[in-house]
């Protein structure tokens, strides 16, 4: 996904959005989106929000492993 840029048009004005970079905070995916409208400052849109809005289906760099363990009484 870093690297893609998308365009978006709203209220006849076309934005485009370049995603520069991805990290995790607060348990959640970001992407740091470069906008055109601001260049060279970039701002944080949750992963999951800006995929199913642009349709992406994508590998992501962090890899979301699923709790598997049991847990076991100490003796």
């Amino acid at each position: 996904m870093i690297g893609k840029t998308f365009s978006i048009t709203e209220n006849k004005v076309t934005r485009t959005l370049k995603i520069v970079g991805e990290h995790l905070a607060y348990g959640r995916r970001f992407y740091a989106v470069e906008d055109s409208i601001s260049p060279g400052k970039p701002h944080d849109f949750e992963a999951d929000a800006f995929d199913r809005r642009f349709k992406v289906t994508a590998s992501t760099r962090f890899k979301q492993r699923v709790f598997t363990a049991r847990h076991r009484q100490l003796q």
